[in-house]
């Protein structure tokens, strides 16, 4: 019964970011985040078996607020949300939820252009997400190369054009087969901007 209900809370996490975050309703977004966070705290205090399981959702959860806080200008509260992603991440012993809060606080770093620690901590996630095989992995180490390119597009990073187009061939190497659309669309927007540099 429990896994079920944390099955119909992940399944809410997912529509949320393909019906809002993905079309960037980032305050409709931010609030379904939200009332997933209060269910599952909730399971948490009364369910004390499934802890590391409810601990992996509430690290996806926080890790999309903070997205969306960040998206939102919120910076302040991105940061302490993004505290509490870093918790649960431990918490739930989960080698996905780690990597993922790992390549979330290099994002987060990056925002703040704290670029050596950010981009040590980026380093530190592609190598966790290339220890596991599903899916999830794959798509971490793709997102990795893509984060690459827009630093060398934004010009954070002293990478030529050609190496910002290798850092999206790779990426699309691993997320088409996956059929991560928003990853693939990122991918060839960066390969378009560097072929403009």
């Amino acid at each position: 019964m429990m896994q079920k209900t944390i099955s119909i809370l992940e399944k809410q996490l997912e529509e949320t970011l393909i019906t809002l975050e993905q079309k960037n309703n980032f305050e409709l977004a931010l609030n379904s985040y939200r009332e997933i966070e209060n269910e599952l705290l909730s399971l948490i205090e009364s369910n004390t078996d499934d802890v590391k399981d409810i601990s992996r959702v509430l690290a996806q959860v926080y890790l999309r607020q903070a997205g969306m806080l960040r998206q939102l200008g919120h910076m302040e509260e991105a940061n302490k949300v993004h505290l509490k992603e870093l918790d649960y991440a431990k918490l739930s012993e989960n080698s996905i939820a780690h990597a993922q809060s790992l390549f979330s606080s290099a994002i987060h770093l990056l925002s703040n252009r704290q670029m050596e620690e950010g981009l040590s901590i980026l380093e530190e996630a592609k190598s966790a997400f290339e220890k596991g095989e599903t899916d999830d992995h794959k798509q971490g180490v793709g997102w990795y190369w893509i984060i690459l390119a827009d630093l060398g597009n934004k010009k954070l990073i002293n990478v030529s054009s050609a190496e910002i187009v290798d850092f999206c061939n790779k990426a699309l190497e691993i997320l088409v087969p996956l059929n991560n659309k928003p990853g693939v669309s990122r991918a060839y927007e960066a390969r378009a901007a560097a072929g403009k540099l």
